[in-house]
């Protein structure tokens, strides 16, 4: 699977320093300090150490597969027409719990009605 170069050296926080506040100072960017694995203080109020995660995308995402099967009946005649079909459409989403499953069914008749 290709995926971008992401930097692994810098952490998350504002200005060279990582966040120290949950409520007033807590940043989304990778401006903080230099990842050197001292205990910063982590989203959830937990003490971790500040590293790189280097695989945390590339195990987030997987490969997928798709598979679309279908199926179609139909008869006819010169005053009339019927047909059936079915299909079955199973698809991988490369995030976890995106799976598509859908089974579509169709039926269609058409009838001559009254001389032409």
């Amino acid at each position: 699977m290709f995926l971008p170069d992401f930097q692994n050296q810098y952490g998350q926080g504002t200005l060279g320093a990582a966040g120290t506040d949950l409520v007033n100072d807590w940043s989304t960017g990778s401006w903080g300090q230099r990842l050197d694995g001292s205990s910063q203080l982590y989203y959830t109020g937990q003490q971790k150490p500040y590293s790189a995660q280097p695989n945390n995308v590339s195990n987030f995402f997987r490969s997928a597969t798709r598979a679309i099967t279908s199926i179609s009946l139909d008869k006819g005649s010169e005053t009339s027409s019927v047909r059936f079909s079915y299909t079955n459409n199973s698809t991988e989403s490369i995030l976890p719990n995106s799976d598509l499953n859908s089974h579509n069914f169709n039926l269609r008749g058409t009838a001559s009605i009254g001389r032409r």
